[in-house]
């Protein structure tokens, strides 16, 4: 489902704005993905991240090991445990 980094932008922005994206500066609803993953305003052309204001703003790492780390601590019973997680190879 997360191949690539826009699919988990687009994932992310689908459950942030139900309704669709509003532009925080002038409600224009009418937006494009940039080459960054940055929603461009075509009213105004302010861009605004999927993550601002969130605990992933700013983030140095792809959104697709954010939303792979938390399918593993989700996706096991109690949790994710030390003794349970793929090491820093992917290997288990």
């Amino acid at each position: 489902m997360f191949e690539t980094e826009e699919s988990c932008v687009r994932y992310i922005a689908m459950i942030r704005w139900p309704k669709g994206l509003k532009c925080v500066k002038c409600g224009g609803e009418k937006a494009y993905l940039t080459a960054r993953h940055l929603f461009h305003c075509r009213a105004c052309g302010w861009q605004q991240s999927v993550t601002e204001g969130t605990l992933l703003h700013r983030t140095r790492y792809p959104l697709k090991n954010w939303l792979e780390v938390a399918w593993h601590i989700f996706e096991q019973k109690h949790g994710l445990s030390a003794l349970g997680a793929p090491t820093r190879d992917g290997l288990w």
